[in-house]
């Protein structure tokens, strides 16, 4: 994440930018919402690869 089209080391047909905050430094319930942005984004992702 964080580097979209131009990661070099990154073979792959298909790249997914979410934009997802650093959750460093941040209070617990920000940090937890974070958390689970990144959970609905894994399943969505899983969603249209089955």
């Amino acid at each position: 994440m964080g580097c979209g089209d131009e990661c070099p080391l990154v073979l792959a047909e298909r790249r997914e930018e979410w934009q997802i905050p650093d959750p460093k430094d941040i209070p617990p319930e920000q940090y937890r919402e974070v958390r689970d942005l990144i959970e609905r984004k894994v399943k969505e992702l899983l969603a249209t690869l089955s």
